[in-house]
């Protein structure tokens, strides 16, 4: 039987990792992008087997119209995320709202639109991508390492009611990985300096780990939350 995987943030960086990963094991793979976003999606991908589905994960009514196009999913990786930086008083209510309907409310739908059949089937995997950011007193990211928090909170109490029907609910919590976002190199010597290890991590380095949480060779595991950073939360 092929499971069905389902990818959000999938448009590049980590979750085009994910997505790249899952079908190269065989997994039908749903990659859930924002509107406007499917062209690079398909660049970043590059498979016109995988299915690209759009939604604004900020809309209600977007989610639920994205959610009915579903049918069963298997594997969820909620991965898409924003962010405004800024101390807490000076964003304004538009933007907490933002950040807390993609980050949590986002997240937590997909994970009741996907339970009916994982509990039907009695299996289940659930990754949720959260942040470093939430494990420390990182500056100018309150609301978005707030929101990174409920969601492992959430996340460890639906591992605790959903266990008995063997669906595995665990967070990942990549440390600084490079996107395209960042001019290359320019923040390394910063970045190696808080670390462990003496190189930067990938977006390969952080599927590795959520495609470990997504098999059957974790299948004792729930409720927890993998930090990969190269040990930067060490120190």
């Amino acid at each position: 039987m092929t499971r069905t995987a389902l990818v959000t943030g999938a448009a590049g960086g980590i979750g085009a990792a994910v997505v790249g990963q899952f079908r190269d094991a065989g997994l039908d793979v749903i990659a859930m992008v924002r509107p406007g976003s499917q062209e690079r999606a398909a660049i970043a991908i590059g498979d016109d087997a995988v299915r690209l589905l759009e939604c604004d994960l900020g809309d209600p009514a977007d989610r639920v119209r994205a959610i009915a196009q579903l049918g069963p999913v298997d594997i969820l990786v909620n991965n898409a995320a924003t962010y405004t930086p800024g101390e807490l008083s000076d964003l304004d209510l538009d933007e907490l709202h933002q950040i807390i309907e993609v980050n949590v409310f986002g997240a937590l739908q997909l994970m009741q639109a996907v339970a009916p059949h994982m509990r039907e089937q009695q299996w289940g995997r659930i990754v949720n991508i959260t942040s470093i950011t939430m494990l420390g007193g990182f500056a100018q990211i309150s609301a978005y390492a707030g929101s990174k928090g409920a969601l492992t909170v959430a996340s460890r109490i639906v591992a605790k009611e959903w266990g008995p029907h063997s669906i595995t609910v665990n967070c990942l919590a990549p440390g600084a990985i490079p996107t395209k976002m960042e001019p290359e190199g320019t923040l390394d010597e910063d970045v190696i300096a808080r670390q462990c290890l003496p190189f930067r991590g990938s977006v390969d380095d952080i599927a590795d780990a959520v495609s470990f949480l997504a098999s059957d060779k974790a299948r004792f595991i729930t409720g927890q939350t993998l930090v990969v950073d190269g040990g930067w939360t060490m120190s």
